[in-house]
C-alpha cells in the first residue's frame, strides 16, 4: 500500500509543500467546528462516516488522529508549508485542546464503567455515563430532563460496590433467561393444542413431553450453576479489599445509584442486594 509522506492538506510539487485544495478546505471545517463547541470524538465520527482518507485507502478516524491535526503548527505557515489557517483560529483551538489534553490519559485498567455494567439513574431509571477528569469524576444522568449528576470518584464506587457484595447471602433461585423460558412456553402450547385434538399422533405427543422434560431440566440445571458459581465469585469478593473489572463482570448484572452514598446492586441470578454505605469521598 502507498504511504503518504506529507502532513493532510499538503502535497508536494517540483520538491515543494504545496496547499491541496480540498483537504484545506476539511482542515478549516475541523478548526471551525472544534472550537465552535464539537468534541474529538464527533469530529472523527463524521470523518469517517465520509470516508475522508487520511492515508491512501485508510479513512477510519479516531479522536487522537483529530488531536494530532488540530495540534499541528505547520498550519499557521512557516518557511516549508504554507499557511491553511489563522493564528486566531489555531490559539482558540489549542487553549480547547490543551485544557483537555490534561484529562485524556490512559485510565486505570480497573475502572469500573457503563462497558463494564450497566449503571443507571435512581431518580429515573436512564443510564448514567462516567465522566472523568482529575478535578471532577461523577456519573452523570444522561436523560436530558433529568441530568442528576452523582459524584462518586472511582476509588469510592469500587469502595462502594466491594462493600455491598463482601457478605451477599445468595439466594437459591436464578432469573432464567427469557429465551430459555419462552421455548419452554411454546412447547407447552404445542402440547395443549395436541391433546387437544380428537386424535392427537402418539409419536408427536411423546416426542413433545420429552422435549418439555429436557428443557425443564437444562432451566433447574441452569438456576443451579449460576448459584453455584456466583457464591464462588463472591466468595473471592468477600477474600479482598477490591474489586476487578472482571469480577464485576461475572457477578453484577447492573448497578442503580440511589444517591453518592447508597447503590443498588442486580446480580447476574437477578436477586437485588441494597445497604448504605458511608465512604469517605
Amino acid at each position: 500500500m502507498k504511504n503518504r509522506y506529507t502532513p493532510f492538506g499538503y502535497g508536494i510539487e517540483d520538491g515543494k509543500f504545496i496547499i491541496i485544495p480540498g483537504e484545506a478546505e476539511i482542515v478549516r471545517g475541523l478548526f471551525r467546528d472544534y472550537v465552535a463547541g464539537k468534541s474529538l470524538k464527533t469530529l472523527a465520527e463524521e470523518l469517517t462516516k465520509k470516508q475522508v482518507p487520511y492515508l491512501p485507502g485508510k479513512w477510519q478516524w479516531n479522536k487522537n488522529r483529530v488531536s494530532r491535526l488540530l495540534g499541528g503548527s505547520r498550519y499557521l505557515g512557516d518557511a516549508d508549508f504554507p499557511q491553511i489557517i489563522t493564528p486566531e483560529v489555531y490559539a482558540m483551538a489549542e487553549e480547547k485542546r490543551q485544557a483537555w489534553t490534561v484529562y485524556d490519559v490512559a485510565e486505570p485498567v480497573d475502572v469500573i464503567n457503563e462497558a463494564v455494567v450497566p449503571t443507571y439513574c435512581g431518580k429515573c431509571g436512564a443510564p448514567t455515563k462516567r465522566i472523568w477528569k482529575k478535578s471532577d469524576q461523577k456519573r452523570l444522568c444522561t436523560d436530558l430532563d433529568c441530568r442528576r449528576g452523582y459524584r462518586i470518584h472511582d476509588g469510592q464506587f469500587s469502595e462502594m460496590l466491594t462493600s455491598l457484595l463482601k457478605n451477599v447471602d445468595v439466594t437459591d433461585t436464578a432469573v432464567v433467561p427469557e429465551e430459555y423460558t419462552q421455548e419452554l412456553r411454546h412447547l407447552e402450547n404445542d402440547l395443549a393444542r395436541l391433546m387437544n385434538m380428537a386424535q392427537p399422533d402418539g409419536g408427536q405427543l411423546r416426542s413433545l413431553i420429552f422435549q418439555i422434560a429436557a428443557k425443564k431440566y437444562e432451566i433447574a440445571s441452569y438456576g443451579k450453576h449460576i448459584t453455584e458459581k456466583l457464591r464462588a465469585d463472591l466468595h473471592r469478593v468477600g477474600l479482598s479489599d477490591f474489586i476487578t473489572r472482571r469480577q464485576v463482570m461475572d457477578i453484577v448484572q447492573s448497578i442503580t445509584l440511589l444517591s453518592e452514598e447508597e447503590m443498588e446492586v442486580t446480580l447476574i441470578n437477578g436477586q437485588v442486594v441494597r445497604k448504605e454505605v458511608h465512604c469517605g469521598k
